[in-house]
């Protein structure tokens, strides 16, 4: 059983990278796009512009 647990650790591990790899940086070159629930010009609406260039960049 101990056998069992250190191959599945180890297989684990030799394919971390290769996953770690696969994985493009977000949000690579699509543009962000959020989608307000409320009315414009409110105070979420204000915000979620303030914070917007923070979370494109």
């Amino acid at each position: 059983m101990t056998t069992r647990r250190i191959l599945l650790a180890g297989a684990g591990l030799l394919a971390a990278p290769a996953a770690l790899r696969a994985q493009v940086a977000w949000p690579g070159d699509k543009p962000v796009e959020i989608i307000v629930p409320f009315p414009a010009g409110g105070g979420v609406d204000v915000m979620t512009r303030l914070v917007m260039p923070l979370v494109a960049a």
